[in-house]
């Protein structure tokens, strides 16, 4: 699958604050440039000697993603080694198992680091079981015992998405299923990939599982992939052509692995944010202390007005607002003249664009912005917690963290601080796994507070991450 579009202001996905979690939560931290890995009680999991750090969602890839002297290696949640950093290149880690190139040629790996079968010229993640290779000049697919599986004969090659590849051969585009065999239909010069049994070809056409398009959209500048609610997002360009008016977006925690660059947040503090360079699965890497981040997970036009379409090509939100965000849960965030509101999958306004910044619901409640200050409303629109905040986070439990009049604390549902404000927590991160990250005013370091506010981890960090 394609990488998700994003927003360009920030809120945190609905998965996380629906997702139980694990008992072993660990967070990356950084000192004089280094990176490692700690524990809940501050106890390092991993010394802080590596460039950079991933940490793997703990039920789907439990392990520990490390960039040491330019190379990659795989430790689990506990810190043993997985995979001595050797690899010089490396796909994303999908379906357990990650492929990287150890001197020239490519191999996959499991997440135990056994490699498997198989020595590749190009090599991608895999997606439902099959990865595409390159050997001899030709693209195919192996399986996870490494075989090749479909034969290397292909000029080009997508991943498979609902059991169908998109494939090249010369300039034309064909689709395969997983058994090889090609899907009886009229070539496409442009495809797309599958979503919700509809894939976007030749720049506007749908085609379904079958081979057949069916229906044309209008010329959108832009078309994103369908998502569950059988929408996808559209866009029409504004009369603009300065360079200026492009922007790098993404929304809440990234997917999948790799390496990002710099983020926005929501409050204050800057740093690098992780990820984006996935496909379908949420891994939740996230910000550094202060922030959530966006990652420049895709660049998309500021000219342009966005909007979402159905399966059958019809416009459902019509692309009137400059920006729309993916849906989480049954809302999508809009922003119509520079104010932010939400909409349902049927174009109904649920929430006016009446805010100054708006973040997506989590645990019942959404922050928002009037006036320079923050606050939550409920799904009815009804202000729960009146706006008096400098800055505040999602809720991911029955807590968070807010700033007030430069001090800062940990506030219930209610708006109530659980225990006095502090001017040392002017600068907090979010609250999830009873730990939120905080920067020491006078010390200029980064420690841990726990959901009563109290300091469990002192402040010795130039950068801390946040608990998963």
């Amino acid at each position: 699958m394609n990488r998700k579009q994003m927003a360009l202001l920030v809120g945190l996905s609905l998965a996380l604050g629906q997702t139980a979690f694990a008992a072993d939560h660990v967070a990356v931290v950084e000192k004089d440039g280094k990176q490692g890995v700690i524990d809940q009680a501050g106890k390092e999991i991993l010394p802080l000697v590596y460039k950079k750090i991933a940490v793997g969602d703990p039920k789907e890839d439990p392990v520990i993603l490390v960039q040491l002297k330019g190379k990659y290696g795989l430790y689990d949640r506990e810190g043993k080694q997985l995979l001595a950093p050797t690899l010089k290149k490396i796909t994303d880690i999908d379906e357990g198992i990650i492929g990287g190139v150890a001197e020239k040629k490519w191999n996959f790996y499991t997440l135990q680091g056994a490699r498997l079968l198989g020595e590749w010229e190009e090599a991608r993640a895999f997606q439902e079981g099959l990865a595409p290779v390159k050997t001899q000049g030709k693209w195919g697919f192996a399986d996870k015992t490494g075989k090749l599986v479909i034969p290397a004969q292909y000029k080009e090659v997508r991943s498979f998405s609902e059991g169908l590849a998109a494939v090249k051969k010369d300039s034309q585009w064909f689709y395969i299923r997983k058994d090889g065999s090609l899907l009886p239909s009229m070539s496409v010069k442009k495809a797309g990939d599958f979503h919700q049994g509809v894939a976007v070809v030749d720049g506007g056409w749908l085609m379904d599982t079958q081979g057949k398009k069916y229906a044309k959209l209008k010329p959108y500048a832009f078309v994103g992939d369908f998502q569950d609610n059988g929408l996808a997002e559209v866009g029409v360009r504004r009369a603009s052509h300065s360079f200026l008016d492009y922007i790098s977006i993404g929304w809440g925690w990234g997917d999948g692995w790799g390496w990002g660059g710099p983020y926005w947040g929501v409050g204050p503090g800057w740093g690098p944010y992780w990820g984006d360079y996935g496909y379908h699965h949420h891994h939740h890497h996230h910000g550094w202390g202060g922030s959530i981040g966006i990652s420049p997970g895709a660049v998309m036009p500021s000219s342009m007005y966005r909007g979402y379409v159905n399966k059958q090509g019809q416009e459902v939100i019509s692309p009137t607002y400059s920006f729309v965000s993916p849906f989480y849960g049954k809302l999508a965030l809009i922003r119509d003249e520079g104010h932010w509101g939400m909409v349902d999958a049927k174009g109904q306004v649920v929430i006016p664009a009446a805010y100054d910044a708006l973040l997506p619901f989590s645990e019942g409640l959404a922050a928002f912005q009037s006036d320079k200050k923050w606050g939550f409303i409920d799904e009815t629109n009804k202000v729960v917690i009146p706006n008096r905040f400098d800055s505040v986070q999602n809720f991911f439990q029955d807590r968070t963290t807010a700033v007030e009049k430069e001090k800062g604390g940990i506030i219930d549902k209610t708006g109530n601080p659980v225990a006095p404000f502090r001017s040392e927590l002017r600068e907090l991160g979010p609250l999830t796994a009873d730990r939120a990250a905080y920067k020491d005013a006078q010390k200029k370091k980064w420690g841990y507070v726990d959901e009563n506010a109290k300091v469990v981890i002192s402040p010795q960090y130039d950068k801390a991450g946040i608990f998963d």
